[in-house]
């Protein structure tokens, strides 16, 4: 009967348990006013290279991201690399459990692109400047880490790649 007893208390105080935890739970949504720093890699159609942001959250939902990023890359014989800057605007569309983020947005890209070829003795810079539209997937490990996923297709002009150009990319997310 004593164990019966046991086990009938255990078994109607795991629920208390269970809803104090749940109360008591860190949030990982997005913090107005919270800063976060991006480092990560990025993929085009003709190149690769790093790329490192600046996330300023402004409200829950808008979300601000200014960056850096190079690539270097070949194309037939002609060798390139492309430093850049972006500023982009997203908006949060939904989220998952508030720990999963799907930002849509858009914004301005500028930057330099270098092109150099020593069978043809080409050897030019080229500054360029345009829009992008982005997307991102936010996954929350902890309250200060997590990845996020990139997708972006940029319209630029006076580029020597072309006027559309997709980039994806990866980066390790630190908030503070």
């Amino acid at each position: 009967m004593k164990n019966f007893v046991h086990l009938i208390f255990a078994l109607l105080s795991v629920p208390l348990f269970a809803q104090e935890a749940q109360t008591n739970s860190v949030s990982l949504k997005h913090i107005m006013g919270q800063h976060a720093i991006d480092a990560g890699y990025n993929f085009t159609k003709h190149g690769s290279g790093p790329a490192i942001s600046y996330i300023y959250y402004k409200t829950n939902k808008d979300v601000f991201d200014m960056g850096l990023n190079s690539e270097i890359g070949k194309i037939g014989l002609t060798k390139f690399t492309n430093y850049g800057a972006r500023l982009v605007y997203n908006r949060t569309l939904g989220n998952a459990e508030e720990v999963v983020f799907l930002n849509f947005g858009g914004g301005l890209k500028t930057g330099v692109e270098s092109y150099t070829n020593e069978y043809l003795k080409i050897d030019e810079s080229v500054f360029y400047y345009g829009g992008l539209v982005n997307c991102t997937i936010e996954i929350l490990f902890s309250k200060r880490l997590g990845v996020v996923l990139k997708a972006d297709q940029n319209y630029i002009l006076n580029s020597k790649l072309g006027e559309l150009n997709w980039q994806l990319g990866g980066t390790i997310r630190y908030t503070f």
